[in-house]
């Protein structure tokens, strides 16, 4: 019998990211109402109706220390880090409940995996988003400007030469699982995308915002950002948090600086997000469904 109230906190975290996806789609940012709402939400549930409450609490809080430090460094926006934050207080393990309405459609879900829900949605949104869909993307773009593109044929030369290295390792993986090594697909990929990572923020990724307007889901251009203007601002990582950027700001409009470069054109990472969260929904630990039904 399935227990619809325990799927409540599933239902938030589909609507949510789904409508988080869409709003990252079209206008590059996360809204805050969102993801705060998401995790009050979320927070209430374990507090309230959660019989795991510490573990829950333990899955969310390194969820956030670990994509805050990803953040810190540029690699991951903030809006991101919350999202994930929200989606690991809602759904901490797989809703066993979600197990019968699967079954009477023909898929046996894992429902027992070693490694906490989200973590897994967090792979999986990575497989699917930048290391493949994302890379191939750039990888076709950057052959449309190529005679743009300083040392073209050399950095090609690289990338063949890492995906040839790297094809060995994915045949291995056919071998052992016939589905699973679908999961070496996206390291292909990659590896075509990466002699050319300078070029993509270079070419793709990057325009002049004015300070005043900077947001805590804003990543600074570092490497194209004059040492000078750097060391004014005190500028020494990607991102900021609101109360730094405060400072930043107040310092910018004392100097007179009034524009910065920024990575305003990313690849939003919210629609790969919501396709992982559903693929982990349908099949458990989608990753481990696949070497499991090789």
């Amino acid at each position: 019998m399935i227990d619809y109230v325990s799927l409540f906190p599933v239902a938030v975290a589909l609507i949510g990211t789904l409508i988080l996806a869409y709003t990252d789609l079209k206008t590059t940012y996360m809204p805050d109402a969102y993801t705060h709402s998401m995790i009050a939400i979320g927070l209430i549930w374990v507090i309230l109706f959660d019989s795991s409450k510490i573990y829950s609490l333990i899955v969310a809080g390194a969820t956030f220390l670990i994509l805050f430090l990803m953040y810190l460094f540029g690699q991951i926006g903030g809006g991101d880090v919350k999202l994930f934050t929200a989606l690991a207080l809602l759904i901490p393990k797989f809703p066993k409940s979600l197990a019968p309405l699967l079954n009477s459609i023909g898929i046996n879900p894992v429902t027992n995996s070693p490694i906490p829900f989200i973590f897994t949605v967090f792979l999986l949104a990575g497989l699917i988003g930048p290391m493949f869909t994302i890379s191939l993307w750039y990888f076709i773009k950057l052959y449309g400007i190529r005679s743009k593109v300083k040392d073209y044929n050399s950095k090609l030369l690289k990338a063949l030469l890492l995906f040839f290295i790297t094809l060995p390792f994915a045949y291995f993986f056919y071998v052992f699982s016939e589905a699973f090594s679908l999961i070496f697909i996206p390291v292909l990929t990659s590896m075509l995308i990466l002699p050319f990572k300078n070029d993509v923020l270079e070419h793709f990724a990057m325009k002049k915002k004015k300070i005043s307007k900077l947001n805590d889901d804003d990543v600074l251009a570092l490497e194209f950002i004059p040492e000078s203007k750097k060391k004014k601002l005190g500028l020494w990582r990607k991102t900021f948090t609101s109360p730094e950027l405060k400072k930043i700001k107040s310092k910018a409009k004392k100097l007179g600086i009034k524009e910065i470069r920024v990575y305003d054109y990313l690849p939003q990472f919210g629609p790969f997000i919501f396709i992982a969260l559903l693929l982990n929904l349908m099949f458990g630990d989608f990753l481990i469904y696949l070497l499991l039904n090789a």
